[in-house]
């Protein structure tokens, strides 16, 4: 008789220490309780989790022009490039990876094509800050620029940035055929405060 009365206490201590231990891990930070009194203070923990995020704004498509405004490529003609003002938000700090690449795929470079296997490469440039200091860019390069981005969404904190695409009127342009040659640049932002 007393080992059944030991072994029921001890499975309802058991019982016990699981349901107590149940109550206090849904209280997953230091919540609490009163004590029983004529006043009664408990405490509960207020938490919010912010994600981190990036965001590229005001991306527009790029037209080459060698300055008329026709957008057309005139052999000998001069250089023809094209800009783009955008815009970086970032909820933690100024400083973000950029990685541009091509439709091509990682590495093969920066090239327009006309879908016929003619190709014209071009340069992609970035000016961190939209102040005239355009630096090359590589195809797939991931590269730190530390003040791209700005604290504000919507491009409401007034820091740009420009990204330039030039063609220069030497080489494979002046030797390939007339048509619409065409290509993509993917932005990949990523958070480097």
């Amino acid at each position: 008789m007393r080992i059944k009365a030991l072994f029921v206490l001890g499975v309802s201590l058991m019982g016990l220490s699981l349901i107590s231990l149940y109550q206090k891990s849904s209280n997953a930070y230091a919540s609490s309780d009163g004590g029983l009194a004529s006043t009664s203070t408990g405490t509960s923990d207020v938490q919010l989790i912010v994600q981190e995020l990036v965001q590229v704004e005001n991306l527009v498509d790029i037209d080459f022009d060698n300055g008329d405004g026709s957008n057309v490529y005139v052999p000998n003609g001069g250089d023809v490039s094209g800009t783009n003002v955008f815009c970086v938000y970032y909820n933690n700090a100024t400083g973000v990876d950029l990685t541009l690449s091509s439709t091509r795929g990682a590495g093969s470079g920066f090239v327009l094509e006309d879908g016929s296997a003619n190709a014209i490469p071009y340069i992609v440039e970035i000016d961190e800050g939209n102040d005239g200091g355009f630096t090359p860019h590589a195809d797939s390069a991931t590269v730190n620029y530390p003040n791209m981005a700005d604290l504000q969404p919507n491009c409401a904190g007034g820091t740009t940035n420009a990204l330039r695409v030039r063609v220069n009127d030497t080489g494979s342009p002046l030797g390939v055929p007339n048509g619409t040659y065409t290509d993509t640049i993917t932005y990949l932002i990523a958070p480097n405060p």
